[in-house]
């Protein structure tokens, strides 16, 4: 959990809010009102702050945190099979 985020020179907490609004503004649909933790704050810094709370909050892949049954549980896995299917309709480029 200490790594959440960690970049020399980068605040990716902000930047993911930032890049995430972009993807709204495009047309990508991120889920409702709040479906985002910080996205709809209007303060860069606080929706950030809240993105990377939720993160935690839910839980994470860190080793160090985790048991080697609860990542093998984990039900973020995606297998390549799943993965292909889910993106098999996009154009390759």
């Amino acid at each position: 959990h200490a790594r959440i985020g960690n970049a020399v020179g980068l605040d990716t907490p902000v930047s993911t809010i930032r890049l995430l609004r972009r993807l709204r503004d495009a047309g990508y649909d991120l889920g409702g009102p709040g479906a985002v933790p910080g996205l709809d704050e209007a303060d860069d810094t606080v929706a950030g702050d809240a993105l990377i709370h939720a993160l935690i909050a839910a839980g994470g892949q860190d080793e160090e945190w985790l048991t080697s049954g609860q990542l093998t549980d984990a039900h973020v896995r995606v297998t390549p099979e799943q993965y292909a299917a889910w993106t098999a309709h996009l154009p390759a480029a």
